[in-house]
C-alpha cells in the first residue's frame, strides 16, 4: 500500500509541474514563420544560367572548373605530402627515443622514458593530422569561391570533403 501511495504521489507531482509548465508555454512565444523555415540557400548550386537538366556544358567553363580543379588536387596533394613527412619525422624520432629508453637499467626510468616516447609521438601524430585536415579544408574553400564564377554545378559530381578522413 505504501509503494502504491508514493507512486501516486510522484504522478500527481508530476502531472502538477507538466501542466504548469505546459501553461505557462502555450501562447505566450508563439514560434516565429522565419525560425521554422528550412534555409535553403545554403544548398543552393550556383546561379548557372545552365539549368541543372541540360546534357552540355560551355567548354570555357569547363576549363574553367578544370584549372580550379588542379588547383585544389595540388594543394590537397602538398597538404598529404607535408603530413607524411612530418608523420615519417615523428616514427624515426620515437625509433630512436625508444631505442634509447630499453637501454636504461633502472625500470622506473625505462618506464618513464617509454611513456614519453609515446606521447610526443601521439602528439605529433595528432598534430601532422591536424595541420593535414586544416590545408584540405582551406584548399576545398578556396576550390569553392573559385568555381562560382565558372558557373557549373560541381556539387552535383563530387563529394567535398571525403578527403580529409585520412
Amino acid at each position: 500500500m505504501k509503494k502504491f501511495a508514493i507512486f501516486l504521489s510522484v504522478f500527481a507531482l508530476l502531472a502538477f509541474v507538466g501542466g504548469a509548465v505546459l501553461a505557462e508555454n502555450r501562447g505566450n512565444n508563439p514560434p516565429k514563420k522565419e525560425e521554422n523555415k528550412f534555409n535553403w540557400q545554403q544548398f543552393r548550386v550556383s546561379t548557372s544560367t545552365i539549368p541543372l537538366y541540360a546534357t552540355t556544358t560551355p567548354a570555357e567553363n569547363l576549363a574553367c572548373l578544370q584549372a580550379t580543379v588542379a588547383t585544389r588536387e595540388a594543394s590537397i596533394d602538398t597538404a598529404y605530402d607535408t603530413m607524411s613527412a612530418a608523420i615519417k619525422s615523428a616514427l624515426a624520432t620515437r625509433k630512436t627515443e625508444l631505442n634509447t629508453a630499453w637501454g636504461i637499467v633502472v625500470n622506473k626510468d625505462r618506464r618513464t622514458a617509454i611513456k614519453a616516447a609515446w606521447t610526443k609521438f601521439n602528439k605529433a601524430n595528432r598534430d601532422a593530422r591536424s595541420v593535414y585536415k586544416t590545408a584540405v579544408r582551406a584548399a576545398w574553400k578556396k576550390f569553392n569561391t573559385d568555381s562560382k564564377s565558372c558557373n557549373v554545378p560541381w556539387r552535383l559530381y563530387e563529394a567535398q570533403g571525403t578527403d580529409v578522413s585520412l
